[in-house]
């Protein structure tokens, strides 16, 4: 048998390990978890366990209820199968606060340790993401998109570990007896990854954060900083407000104002153009569906790369549409002659998925591509392959489902099979590889849980903070805002990445900060 030294020993190394799992995937996480609990058995000592149970005990029933609501709500589901597989997932919330609440409380060194380790390892992941971004690791979906950078998990939940690491090298830059070189390296690096990965999801949740830090935080250690930040703060939103404007506004300016029945007719070659004069999406500021001699355009582009005119560039779009948005980026009509005129240079771009000739920084290119695709919608009402459009289809869907099972819901799990028979029975505008689940925590719990569930769900899960008023806490205020923005745009707690991240993190807040005085923040 071990001795009580040697069961710390491996309940900090696991904790340690769950840390570095959080960013390089499920097998670490699984070891880790297995490895806890393990050890948190085979030490006993349960007399000393329950004693801390009972200190916590609002709590940790609190934190164990998000779990048990969930077994409970099996007696529900017609998709057992799937409801046990989401209970499999859902084991970190059962066992993290478990183990963690009920062991001896960390000392600020051990706390420290973890939250450092866990800096450490995102900086690595950060590395990893600049490999994978000049081909050094090549990654499975390399479709070029910037989301395909995050190897290890969802772009959406390594986006929200980012964005906490930079909250959190902030503050150890600020407020902390850490090396301020080694601190501000941690946020540089972190801030380096998040523009690489260009999460608008985290663009918002980092602005929320911010904002609410300055307006709500009046007392405590960001005192001293308030004023001297809020005001350029409101200036940069300022300038932001009136940069988006500006690119919205640039998009939707032709630079050539046309009249229909002065088109040109025929190509230099002598095809005849199609212009389809009801769609008025720019690219560049020039027609987009104007001037268009396909047939001719095959030929020419076929011979001009290996790509096939109707096959798809390497970011996975049909390339006919890319070679089309291209060359309108440029003024150019898409007919044989024009396409000539392209360098080699132009023709790999378009292979690699590049829209427009013109070179704009990563925040740029996706508040752009965010804006035609409105605009895509707006002229052809076809969602399909629209990343954000489609979401308000899934959105749509699931509110039709939960309305039909509304007070109890599906049961656990049941989310699937259920919006599976709405896409089908809607006759849903979405092409089927396109039929996906919510894509929103809280719309799959709705139907999951039902309107009773939920509430129930929520109630819990809130519970514990004003409890504690742990809600203090920037760090955890921080964490929260993170939590609800990412729950919006993601199923996050129907993934063994997001549970963990989730459970890891709000447990060690919950449980260890009235403990750790010098990261209590008070």
């Amino acid at each position: 048998m071990l001795g009580q030294q040697w069961h710390r020993r491996l309940y900090i190394f696991f904790l340690l390990l769950f840390s570095i799992g959080l960013l390089f995937g499920k097998i670490l996480l699984s070891i880790s978890l297995i490895g806890m609990f393990v050890n948190y058995v085979t030490e006993g000592n349960f007399k000393s366990k329950r004693g801390f149970f009972l200190e916590n005990q609002y709590i940790l029933v609190g934190l164990l209820l998000l779990f048990f609501i969930e077994l409970i709500w099996l007696i529900f589901t017609n998709d057992l199968s799937n409801g046990i597989n989401s209970l499999r997932i859902k084991l970190p919330l059962l066992i993290l606060p478990v183990v963690i609440g009920t062991s001896k409380p960390l000392k600020p060194k051990e706390w420290k340790s973890i939250l450092t380790v866990f800096l450490c390892s995102l900086c690595v992941s950060v590395l990893v993401v600049f490999l994978v971004k000049y081909d050094v690791i090549s990654s499975k979906k390399n479709t070029g998109s910037n989301r395909d950078l995050s190897i290890f998990m969802s772009h959406i939940r390594y986006a929200v570990l980012l964005s906490f690491g930079f909250f959190l090298s902030g503050y150890l830059l600020f407020m902390q007896k850490l090396n301020k070189v080694i601190a501000l390296v941690f946020m540089l690096i972190i801030a380096a990854g998040l523009y690489q990965l260009n999460s608008f999801t985290s663009y918002i949740a980092i602005i929320i954060s911010m904002l609410f830090l300055f307006l709500n935080f009046q007392k405590g250690v960001f005192v001293r900083y308030r004023l001297a930040v809020i005001v350029p703060f409101f200036l940069l939103f300022a300038v932001i407000a009136l940069y988006f404007k500006s690119v919205y506004l640039e998009m939707n300016t032709p630079k050539v104002e046309i009249v229909n029945n002065e088109l040109p007719k025929y190509s230099p070659n002598g095809e005849k153009y199609l212009h389809d004069t009801i769609n008025n999406t720019l690219e560049n500021g020039f027609y987009l569906w104007r001037n268009i001699a396909e047939m001719e355009l095959v030929t020419a582009w076929n011979k001009a790369s290996n790509i096939p005119f109707y096959a798809f560039d390497k970011r996975g779009q049909e390339i006919k549409y890319t070679i089309y948005r291209y060359m309108t980026s440029m003024g150019l009509r898409k007919d044989a002659n024009s396409l000539s005129q392209l360098r080699r240079g132009d023709v790999i771009r378009i292979e690699n998925g590049e829209t427009t000739y013109l070179k704009y920084n990563l925040f740029e290119k996706r508040l752009r591509s965010l804006i035609f695709e409105f605009q895509q919608y707006k002229q052809t009402k076809n969602p399909n392959n629209q990343t954000l459009i489609q979401r308000f289809f899934y959105w749509k869907i699931a509110l039709k489902t939960y309305s039909k099972h509304w007070f109890f819901g599906y049961g656990t799990g049941g989310y699937k099979e259920a919006m599976s028979k709405e896409y089908k029975m809607a006759s849903s505008i979405l092409e089927i590889e396109n039929q996906k689940y919510p894509h929103n925590q809280f719309l799959t719990q709705l139907i999951n849980l039902g309107l009773f569930g939920f509430i129930l769900w929520l109630t819990v899960l809130v519970s514990p903070l004003l409890y504690t008023r742990i809600y203090r806490n920037p760090l955890c205020f921080v964490f929260g805002i993170l939590m609800v923005v990412s729950m919006l745009s993601d199923d996050m707690l129907e993934r063994q990445s997001g549970v963990s991240i989730f459970s890891f993190i709000y447990t060690l807040f919950i449980t260890q900060t009235k403990e750790n005085k010098s990261f209590s923040f008070e």
